[in-house]
């Protein structure tokens, strides 16, 4: 799946938010934009969870499953 940040220079923040929220399964794509490893619907809700966390703590820079 992949996920979109408004801000690209957050992307740094947000790697690391990823991985203290145990996803540790991914890479950087094109500019903005992660992909993260596994599709399962566990995977998407766990991902949309931890976003959910990131968005509400972080007004300036939102993330979102885009993909």
């Amino acid at each position: 799946m992949r996920i979109q940040i408004s801000d690209p220079s957050s992307t740094p923040q947000l790697i690391l938010f990823l991985r203290n929220s145990g996803i540790a399964a991914f890479r950087k794509a094109k500019e903005g934009e992660l992909n993260v490893i596994g599709d399962s619907t566990d995977a998407v809700v766990h991902v949309q969870a931890v976003l959910t966390t990131w968005n509400d703590s972080h007004e300036d820079a939102t993330a979102k499953i885009v993909g």
